[in-house]
């Protein structure tokens, strides 16, 4: 088990066995999800795409197709949330 300590400006900080475990740096982001025991972290990967080739390579789906998907939710996102 690791502990942190939340501070005055509501930071928290990781361990550094888990950083270096993870091999997590300065800028990696989470999204943070509250549960009905606390919160759960989940690291939002740099390249959306390239984060899934490993499980979609066995699929047969090419990365060029995904890229294309990704774009096309990005942009239903992004005009449901009147983003530009």
């Amino acid at each position: 088990m690791y502990e942190t300590v939340l501070s005055s400006k509501g930071q928290l900080i990781l361990p550094s066995e888990l950083r270096k475990m993870n091999k997590q740096k300065k800028g990696t982001r989470f999204a943070v999800y509250p549960t009905e025991f606390g919160y759960e972290l989940i690291e939002i990967p740099k390249n959306p795409v390239k984060a899934l080739r490993g499980p979609t390579k066995d699929l047969g789906i090419p990365s060029s197709a995904i890229k294309k998907m990704r774009q096309e939710d990005d942009k239903i996102f992004r005009g449901k949330h009147n983003i530009r």
